[in-house]
């Protein structure tokens, strides 16, 4: 009786043991291929980064390819030019 009462728990747990390692290693497999995915990862953002820093370095490198900020701290949309008024023109009627 307690003899095979005692046997059928030690499969139970011999059962459960090899469910345990199975699981383990399925978990083992997932970090792996996670731990490559974020590696990959970490690898974009690195060259994000650095693709960044290069170009904001080409422009703040390159001051004289810009053009020079107005009054208002943006660059005039045309340059300005003396008007010189017409002789031969009508009155405006907006007077």
């Amino acid at each position: 009786g307690q003899l095979g009462e005692m046997q059928g728990r030690v499969k139970e747990l011999g059962t459960g043991y090899e469910e345990l390692r199975q699981e383990q290693g399925s978990t083992r497999e997932s970090l792996t291929k996670m731990s490559a995915r974020l590696d990959l990862c970490n690898k974009y953002f690195s060259g994000l980064g650095k693709g960044l820093k290069d170009a904001h370095n080409q422009i703040v490198g390159c001051e004289g390819v810009l053009p020079k900020m107005g009054e208002h701290g943006l660059p005039p949309l045309m340059p300005r030019t003396p008007r010189t008024p017409r002789q031969n023109s009508l009155p405006s009627p907006r007077r």
